[in-house]
Protein backbone atom coordinates (compact mmCIF):
# COMPACT_ATOMS: atom_id res chain seq x y z
CA UNK A 1 0.00 0.00 0.00
CA UNK A 2 1.36 3.40 -0.97
CA UNK A 3 0.97 6.58 1.06
CA UNK A 4 1.36 10.05 -0.28
CA UNK A 5 2.48 12.87 2.08
CA UNK A 6 2.61 16.57 1.38
CA UNK A 7 4.67 18.90 3.57
CA UNK A 8 4.31 22.68 3.61
CA UNK A 9 7.09 24.93 4.84
CA UNK A 10 6.80 28.72 5.18
CA UNK A 11 10.08 30.59 5.54
CA UNK A 12 10.50 34.35 5.15
CA UNK A 13 7.19 34.75 3.37
CA UNK A 14 8.03 32.12 0.72
CA UNK A 15 5.90 28.99 0.52
CA UNK A 16 7.79 25.80 -0.32
CA UNK A 17 5.98 22.55 -1.03
CA UNK A 18 7.57 19.13 -0.89
CA UNK A 19 5.96 15.80 -1.67
CA UNK A 20 7.18 12.33 -0.77
CA UNK A 21 6.00 8.89 -1.79
CA UNK A 22 6.28 6.37 0.99
CA UNK A 23 5.59 2.63 1.11
CA UNK A 24 4.49 0.49 3.96
CA UNK A 25 7.31 -1.21 5.92
CA UNK A 26 8.61 -4.45 4.42
CA UNK A 27 7.94 -3.54 0.81
CA UNK A 28 10.32 -2.48 -1.92
CA UNK A 29 12.34 0.66 -1.39
CA UNK A 30 10.61 3.96 -2.05
CA UNK A 31 12.04 6.71 -4.21
CA UNK A 32 13.92 9.37 -2.27
CA UNK A 33 11.94 12.35 -1.02
CA UNK A 34 12.26 15.44 -3.15
CA UNK A 35 14.07 18.32 -1.55
CA UNK A 36 12.23 21.60 -0.98
CA UNK A 37 13.66 24.54 -2.89
CA UNK A 38 15.86 26.81 -0.79
CA UNK A 39 13.92 29.73 0.64
CA UNK A 40 15.29 33.16 -0.12
CA UNK A 41 15.47 35.82 2.55
CA UNK A 42 13.00 38.68 2.29
CA UNK A 43 14.65 41.99 1.37
CA UNK A 44 15.14 44.46 4.21
CA UNK A 45 12.79 47.44 4.22
CA UNK A 46 14.22 50.49 2.50
CA UNK A 47 15.43 53.26 4.79
CA UNK A 48 14.36 56.82 4.07
CA UNK A 49 17.18 59.12 2.96
CA UNK A 50 18.65 61.27 5.72
CA UNK A 51 19.06 65.01 5.67
CA UNK A 52 22.37 66.20 7.09
CA UNK A 53 22.34 69.70 8.54
CA UNK A 54 24.78 72.27 9.94
CA UNK A 55 22.17 73.48 12.45
CA UNK A 56 18.95 71.92 13.73
CA UNK A 57 16.25 72.74 16.25
CA UNK A 58 14.15 70.24 18.20
CA UNK A 59 10.83 71.85 19.20
CA UNK A 60 8.56 70.34 21.87
CA UNK A 61 4.87 71.15 22.24
CA UNK A 62 2.14 69.93 24.59
CA UNK A 63 1.96 68.31 27.99
CA UNK A 64 2.41 64.58 28.68
CA UNK A 65 -0.83 62.87 29.68
CA UNK A 66 0.88 59.59 30.65
CA UNK A 67 4.40 58.25 31.16
CA UNK A 68 6.20 57.55 27.89
CA UNK A 69 9.43 57.91 25.95
CA UNK A 70 10.97 59.39 22.83
CA UNK A 71 13.77 57.61 20.94
CA UNK A 72 16.21 59.69 18.89
CA UNK A 73 19.21 58.90 16.70
CA UNK A 74 22.05 61.41 16.29
CA UNK A 75 24.25 60.61 13.26
CA UNK A 76 27.25 62.66 12.09
CA UNK A 77 27.96 62.37 8.34
CA UNK A 78 30.18 59.35 7.72
CA UNK A 79 29.97 58.03 11.30
CA UNK A 80 27.83 55.54 13.18
CA UNK A 81 24.61 56.82 14.69
CA UNK A 82 24.04 57.06 18.43
CA UNK A 83 20.57 56.14 19.65
CA UNK A 84 19.25 57.57 22.91
CA UNK A 85 15.95 57.45 24.80
CA UNK A 86 14.32 60.26 26.72
CA UNK A 87 11.89 59.12 29.42
CA UNK A 88 8.92 61.44 29.90
CA UNK A 89 6.88 61.42 33.09
CA UNK A 90 3.14 62.07 33.22
CA UNK A 91 2.16 65.76 33.41
CA UNK A 92 5.62 66.90 32.26
CA UNK A 93 5.43 70.19 30.36
CA UNK A 94 7.18 71.08 27.14
CA UNK A 95 10.05 72.90 28.92
CA UNK A 96 10.69 69.88 31.17
CA UNK A 97 10.73 67.51 28.18
CA UNK A 98 13.08 69.84 26.24
CA UNK A 99 15.39 69.93 29.28
CA UNK A 100 15.55 66.10 29.34
CA UNK A 101 16.21 65.96 25.57
CA UNK A 102 19.01 68.52 26.03
CA UNK A 103 20.71 66.42 28.75
CA UNK A 104 20.72 63.27 26.59
CA UNK A 105 21.69 65.03 23.36
CA UNK A 106 24.73 66.71 24.95
CA UNK A 107 26.08 63.23 25.75
CA UNK A 108 25.20 61.73 22.33
CA UNK A 109 26.57 64.65 20.28
CA UNK A 110 29.88 64.97 22.09
CA UNK A 111 32.26 67.93 22.10
CA UNK A 112 32.20 68.54 18.33
CA UNK A 113 28.67 69.97 18.51
CA UNK A 114 27.04 72.78 20.51
CA UNK A 115 23.74 71.86 22.17
CA UNK A 116 21.78 74.77 23.67
CA UNK A 117 18.48 74.83 25.54
CA UNK A 118 16.11 77.74 24.93
CA UNK A 119 12.74 77.29 26.65
CA UNK A 120 10.92 74.53 24.80
CA UNK A 121 13.53 74.23 22.02
CA UNK A 122 16.90 72.49 21.82
CA UNK A 123 19.32 73.93 19.26
CA UNK A 124 22.21 71.89 17.85
CA UNK A 125 25.04 73.27 15.71
CA UNK A 126 28.60 72.42 14.73
CA UNK A 127 31.18 73.68 17.25
CA UNK A 128 33.84 74.10 14.55
CA UNK A 129 34.23 73.93 10.79
CA UNK A 130 36.02 70.59 11.20
CA UNK A 131 32.85 68.93 12.51
CA UNK A 132 30.71 67.04 10.00
CA UNK A 133 27.07 67.85 9.28
CA UNK A 134 24.64 65.72 11.27
CA UNK A 135 21.23 64.12 11.16
CA UNK A 136 18.68 63.84 13.97
CA UNK A 137 15.92 61.27 13.53
CA UNK A 138 12.98 60.53 15.82
CA UNK A 139 12.50 56.75 15.77
CA UNK A 140 9.70 56.43 18.32
CA UNK A 141 7.38 58.92 19.97
CA UNK A 142 5.37 57.16 22.64
CA UNK A 143 4.02 60.11 24.65
CA UNK A 144 0.35 61.01 24.54
CA UNK A 145 -0.32 64.75 24.33
CA UNK A 146 3.18 65.73 23.17
CA UNK A 147 4.57 66.53 19.74
CA UNK A 148 8.28 66.71 18.91
CA UNK A 149 9.57 68.29 15.70
CA UNK A 150 13.09 68.37 14.24
CA UNK A 151 13.53 71.33 11.91
CA UNK A 152 16.36 73.03 10.03
CA UNK A 153 18.21 75.86 11.73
Amino acid sequence: MKKFAIGLVVASGVLAVSAALAQAPGTASAPAATAAPAATAAPAPAEAPRTYLEKATIAVDGKAEYNGSVEFEFTPLGAAGKTFDVTVLAKAGRKDIAKDIHKELVIAAGSLYKVKLSGDEVRVSKASKAAQNFSIVIHKLNVSGVSVLVKKG
